[in-house]
């Protein structure tokens, strides 16, 4: 059974991950194939648009394949890891500016690699069963696939998503300017079939505006404590941020506090810095930063005891190293950046 699967209709060429007892986790494979594909589809003048669906009903995708990172540590193979970041960065760049429409339809389970494959679309609808995250740090890593650019430009909110991996439903996504429509699951099955039987050889994205208006929900809702958010996560560091959760002491900070303390500690400070560098970059920038961070991630320890601790093991006990945010110091954190590699070759 192939991972990836592609085929037209009517105007239309369709991507379907098809991994689903795997939630669709991406692998290298899929990712040049994906944008091999891309690039076809791109030359041919009988398709109006390109849309991306997941198969099976838990997820669209839930990330990229870090069973395969770890594999690739345990063999001492880790130049293969540097290759799948290296083809996926490569992929979300190319979907971000792509010149065909490009439309990204959500469900289940949309995380890490899942939200990279879909947040670059130029429609980006969701099932309202959408459990969408970047949770990244609980495994030693950070928030990649662009992250540092697209959650950046959500300021604190931002920062607070990045740093704590907190999941999302598809109205706080629409809320936040994550996906532009969400549909009632009820309809998402045969939606894929209303696309493929509308005329797109004018004004496609006009013509999908008008389909959705008809089928989309017209509820809303925010985050929760969001105005304590956007006060502790804009903060000047870690520290601060942790600082002030303590100082509140209420419920949710007091729970978020919790939550951030499990966190590796040297993957919160890059990601705090990563994002404070990404609001002053343009995508393509930012995923070169991440790449530098990747590679410096793949030759430590957290992220792959953070994935034997949530995947292989399952025992949910990571031993972080260093294990204290005091013990990861500032010059730590600014040689992840300092990585001599270039995504853009």
């Amino acid at each position: 059974m192939q991972d990836v699967l592609f085929h037209t209709q009517g105007a239309l060429g369709i991507i379907t991950l098809n991994r689903p007892k795997a939630l669709n986790a991406l692998t290298q494979a899929m990712c040049q194939a994906i944008s091999t594909e891309l690039a076809r589809f791109e030359q041919d003048p009988t398709i109006a648009a390109v849309v991306i669906v997941g198969e099976g009903e838990r997820a669209f995708c839930a990330g990229g394949d870090i069973r395969y990172l770890y594999q690739c540590h345990q063999q001492q193979q880790i130049e293969q890891a540097d290759s799948f970041i290296f083809h996926e960065y490569h992929m979300n760049r190319y979907i971000a500016n792509y010149s065909k429409p490009y439309i990204s339809l959500i469900h289940g389970l949309t995380m890490g690699g899942g939200v990279g494959v879909s947040v670059y679309a130029k429609r980006r609808y969701a099932s309202d069963n959408v459990v969408w995250a970047m949770p990244e740090t609980a495994i030693g890593l950070f928030p990649d696939v662009g992250a540092s650019y697209f959650l950046s430009r959500l300021g604190a909110i931002g920062m607070y998503l990045g740093l704590t991996g907190t999941k999302l439903n598809a109205l706080q996504l629409k809320t936040l300017g994550l996906v532009d429509a969400v549909i009632p699951h009820a309809y998402f099955p045969s939606l894929l079939s209303t696309l493929c039987e509308l005329n797109l050889s004018e004004e496609p994205l006009a013509c999908l505006d008008t389909v959705m208006r008809d089928l989309e929900t017209t509820q809303t809702a925010d985050l929760p404590e969001r105005k304590l958010i956007e006060t502790c996560f804009d903060q000047d560091s870690v520290e601060a941020i942790m600082q002030t959760l303590l100082d509140d002491g209420s419920v949710f900070a007091t729970d978020t506090l919790a939550h951030l303390q499990k966190r590796s500690p040297t993957s919160l400070k890059i990601t705090f810095e990563a994002l404070r560098r990404g609001a002053h970059l343009n995508l393509s920038d930012a995923l070169a930063q991440e790449y530098r961070l990747a590679y410096r991630c793949l030759r430590g320890h957290d992220l792959f005891e953070g994935i034997r601790a949530a995947v292989i093991d399952k025992d949910g006990q990571a031993k972080w190293q260093p294990a204290t945010m005091m013990d990861v110091s500032d010059a730590d954190v600014a040689a992840y950046f300092d990585a001599p590699v270039s995504l853009w070759q």
